[in-house]
């Protein structure tokens, strides 16, 4: 193995080492239903326990063919572990990564729009087990206006994809610096040789 793959492969470990001990403040979500309703965006999470980080705040854009009406913008309703505060639904924010499913079935995510419309997000399945539902509310109604409009038994996608720190990315850059700049003497002396 010559000395400049070396340096590559010392580099890009180095790199991946510092990235993985970054602490998670962010996850990009994407879920979809697989009946043409989508709910993406991003959320800013707190460590809980190995595995599981709080939602603390965020907001998702929901696209549905299903029910365009609730096509928007939804905000995080704050909660923590067992707290449902103005919503009908009991939810934690819980979100599991890396996990399949991504919430579970108390656990949840509950999101709210300005005309005071809740979205729920849960899974209703077991570990691996992609049966997700999204059930609605308009506090204006309740308790009466609660709507499955998501079918819990369709295939659905649900990705976390944590949003690296730009403060860490740029350490992590400027900690391999050395090793390109090593790279690059490398590559002079040999050329002039």
């Amino acid at each position: 193995m010559n000395t400049k793959t070396k340096l590559a492969i010392m580099a890009g470990a180095f790199s991946l080492a510092v990235q993985s001990q970054a602490s998670i403040t962010e996850f990009n979500l994407y879920f979809n239903d697989g009946v043409g309703d989508t709910l993406t965006g991003d959320l800013a999470v707190s460590y809980h326990s190995p595995g599981e980080y709080l939602a603390t705040g965020g907001s998702l854009n929901l696209s549905s063919t299903s029910s365009p009406s609730l096509d928007g913008t939804y905000a995080l309703v704050p909660g923590g572990p067992g707290n449902n505060y103005q919503s009908v639904f009991v939810y934690d924010n819980i979100l599991y990564y890396p996990g399949n499913p991504i919430v579970d079935f108390s656990g949840a995510l509950v999101l709210q729009n300005s005309t005071g419309t809740y979205l729920n997000l849960f899974s209703d399945g077991g570990q691996n087990d992609n049966n997700y539902a999204l059930y609605t509310e308009n506090q204006a109604l309740w308790p009466q206006n609660v709507s499955i409009w998501s079918n819990e038994t369709a295939p659905a996608t649900a990705i976390l994809t944590p949003v690296p720190e730009s403060s860490t990315m740029l350490a992590g850059a400027l900690m391999i610096l050395p090793f390109g700049l090593s790279a690059i003497r490398i590559i002079r002396k040999r050329a002039v040789a």
